[in-house]
């Protein structure tokens, strides 16, 4: 996978990072050790498919925060 989408129920967010990430960790992320208590990964091949991921999960779920890329890897560049 390429890219991957973090998906955070309790923050109610969507994001974006590529594989290469350092928070995303090719879909390991951060905080593996803890679960999937707050949230999940899923991987994607493409940034457009993972993006409309994201856009899909904001729009469904009524998320307060609706930026979708990460702030550190840009995966939209």
């Amino acid at each position: 996978m390429n890219y991957w989408v973090y998906t955070n129920w309790t923050e109610k967010h969507a994001y974006v990072h590529k594989a290469t990430c350092r928070d995303c960790n090719n879909g390991e992320g951060q905080n593996k050790p803890k679960g999937d208590q707050n949230g999940e990964w899923k991987g994607f091949d493409t940034y457009q498919q993972a993006y409309d991921y994201a856009l899909d999960y904001i729009n469904s779920t009524g998320c307060d925060n609706t930026q979708i890329n990460c702030q550190h890897c840009h995966p939209e560049a």
